[in-house]
């Protein structure tokens, strides 16, 4: 799962960064402009998609957001995020009820590793398509989705792994928020306290898994963090509040550089007591962000708006290709964009800080992946957005399209993009 290259070094001068930024942006349209004219059947004018006449129309008005447009007028965003979620159901649904490791299935064996966190993924971006449409059937696909994950593993809903863990009880957390089901409560409270129970008391911090209690990481206290923040949110007790706030603080001296921003990965993985420093992925620039956007929430604090974006600006800094999010390989890689796409979102939604850049950024990529697709009717990703994916396809990967597909679709609806 960490397997990947380090990160570039930034450009010196956050002017000459924004401007190689803006410019990667101009070439990643200019490289879309050849690209098929979209289909009058997803409504509005049709233009090539990535093609400068393209350019996103950005609100930004801190007094009052966007007004929601009804579901008969959906934008291009919001129908492909629908069609890719339909197709996903047709086609990588399968065995055990889940969804299946790859597309075409051709061997049951390759569908033998249980790829629970992945299906969390899915799960949340289940979860993102009720809350935007309400439609009862993505509903009860999420709650049919949750049963079984617990059936396969063992009729129980926890594991080894609290990174895992993190990823299924906010998406569970989400739907129950989203549907009021209270038959999700004691799934979503069983794993929150199996999290915190991976509390390194010694030297601080999520462990990664429960027989490594020494190794710690982003990606266990990032989920972690925004969980605790949110059953504060809807709770309003205490102890949820000095939970994110203990994991935030550590994870901050810990894994975050002071100088830039950049999240590292985990420490003491080899019990040497280091830094995986080379390991800087985008999903944990995307936890920690998201993380950052709960606690503004809850504390009205710019302090935390300002590391989120500072965070944010040094990922689209060092990790974007010509514009585009930099592959990070097939596997587990395959669905890290998409996590850091999904909180990138949350940030737009939450301050006007950067909202036009970040928008553009995230419809560019939006632009390359779908100019990329096979067809409408099949939509799969490439882990690469800019290239044409190949004959097979990862649900990792699948699953991170989706997710830029429904923050897509989010902002969309929302009127930030159009």
């Amino acid at each position: 799962m960490k397997h990947g290259q380090p990160c570039g070094t930034p450009v010196v001068g956050r002017l000459h960064r924004w401007l190689c930024l803006l410019l990667a942006l101009a070439l990643s349209a200019t490289a879309l402009a050849s690209c098929e004219q979209t289909s009058a059947s997803e409504g509005g004018a049709s233009l090539q998609a990535g093609s400068a006449a393209s350019t996103v129309q950005i609100y930004i008005d801190e007094e009052k957001a966007p007004a929601l447009r009804a579901d008969s007028e959906k934008g291009i965003w919001e129908k492909r995020a629908d069609a890719t979620q339909a197709f996903m159901r047709e086609n990588f649904f399968g065995a055990y009820d889940m969804y299946q490791n790859k597309y075409p299935l051709t061997r049951q064996r390759d569908n033998a590793t249980f790829h629970y966190w992945i299906q969390a993924q899915v799960l949340d971006s289940i979860v993102d398509a009720y809350i935007r449409t309400g439609d009862a059937a993505y509903a009860q696909q999420a709650k049919e989705l949750i049963a079984a994950v617990k059936k396969r593993n063992g009729n129980h809903i926890t594991n080894d792994l609290y990174d895992d863990m993190g990823w299924m009880a906010n998406a569970a957390f989400r739907l129950y928020q989203a549907t009021g089901d209270q038959d999700l409560w004691s799934d979503i409270d069983l794993l929150y306290r199996t999290i915190a129970d991976g509390w390194n008391e010694a030297s601080g911090g999520i462990a990664w898994r429960r027989d490594q209690m020494y190794y710690r990481n982003s990606p266990s206290n990032g989920p972690a963090c925004i969980l605790a923040a949110r059953l504060y949110q809807h709770t309003g007790e205490q102890e949820y509040l000095d939970m994110a706030l203990r994991i935030f603080d550590w994870w901050t001296e810990t894994l975050v550089d002071p100088e830039t921003g950049l999240v590292w990965d985990g420490i003491n993985r080899q019990m040497d007591g280091k830094i995986d420093k080379n390991w800087q992925f985008t999903y944990c620039q995307g936890v920690y962000i998201g993380a950052c956007v709960e606690l503004y929430r809850i504390t009205n604090e710019q302090d935390y708006i300002d590391k989120a974006v500072r965070t944010a600006d040094y990922a689209l800094d060092t990790m974007l290709e010509y514009g585009i999010l930099r592959s990070e390989g097939g596997g587990d890689g395959g669905a890290f964009k998409g996590i850091f796409c999904r909180y990138l979102t949350q940030l737009i939604l939450t301050t006007p800080v950067n909202r036009e850049l970040y928008c553009r950024v995230l419809e560019r990529n939006g632009e390359a992946l779908w100019s990329n697709i096979p067809s409408e009717e099949e939509p799969i990703c490439s882990e690469k957005w800019s290239d044409k994916p190949g004959k097979a396809v990862e649900l990792q990967v699948q699953s991170s399209g989706l997710a830029l597909l429904e923050s897509l679709a989010v902002l969309n609806k929302m009127g930030y993009i159009s």
